[in-house]
């Protein structure tokens, strides 16, 4: 057998490997879009991002029409970047189906300049911006501070006293181990906080014992007559002391 009839028999092996190969990947990606159509989504944790959008950012190209790729390529994904969400993990129901979970960052306040609600993390880095307060998040909005110039998303938020920062971030996990999440968050010029609760405005102070104070707050709300109006004193309250002032008023 000459080399030159050796040599073409390879060649027409490699080409005919190369066909089967091509045709079962073929074959694979017909089965993986066919078998795996995404046919409906479903989302949970999002508050502040529609479902829309949490699905635009999870079945982005080329992954768009795919259960199996959804799920794949966001397991635990992080989302990196300023805005409202933090990760999302997309879990397989039915064979069509996807359920993606979302974790949204915590915020610890929301400030109005300019006609927008600017929402800030821990550290008081403006992470997103929304026309309108959402109900039900948590997330009182702040007032009292002066902001020097409009907020930019990814920058700190331009207040003189950065160090309510730190009292907004300590406030929102106590309202959220007491579960009383106020209307509002309210400073005053000297920099002391009152927490506004319908009609009843609740004085806290310069931040001192503020466990303390916390957690009185939360025994008294709950026995409170949701219908009173006043002042609840617990600027100078500690746990040695064993009663507070609600407008003059001694319980």
């Amino acid at each position: 057998m000459s080399k030159r009839r050796s040599s073409k028999r390879r060649r027409k092996r490699r080409i005919a490997k190369g066909i089967i190969r091509f045709g079962i990947i073929a074959l694979l990606v017909v089965i993986l879009f066919s078998v795996f159509t995404l046919e409906n989504v479903t989302t949970k944790g999002n508050v502040h991002e529609s479902a829309d959008d949490i699905v635009a950012l999870a079945c982005e190209r080329p992954i768009a029409g795919n259960t199996l790729l959804c799920v794949l390529m966001n397991h635990n994904r992080a989302i990196k970047g300023n805005g409202f969400v933090e990760s999302i993990d997309a879990q397989y129901g039915k064979r069509n189906q996807v359920r993606i979970v979302v974790t949204e960052r915590k915020m610890t306040g929301c400030f109005l300049y300019g006609g927008k609600y600017w929402y800030t993390d821990s550290k008081g880095v403006v992470q997103a911006s929304l026309p309108s307060l959402k109900e039900g998040d948590g997330i009182a909005p702040v007032t009292g501070l002066s902001l020097h110039t409009e907020p930019v998303i990814g920058e700190i938020l331009p207040v003189s006293r950065t160090r309510v920062f730190v009292l907004l971030d300590t406030m929102r996990t106590l309202t959220d181990l007491y579960r009383i999440p106020p209307d509002e968050i309210r400073f005053d010029k000297n920099g002391s906080m009152d927490l506004i609760y319908k009609q009843v405005t609740v004085r806290i102070g310069d931040g001192t014992n503020l466990a303390d104070r916390m957690e009185e707050l939360a025994g008294i709300l709950k026995v409170m007559d949701t219908s009173q109006a006043g002042t609840l004193h617990l600027e100078n309250y500690d746990a040695t002391q064993g009663q507070v002032i609600f407008d003059g008023l001694v319980r």
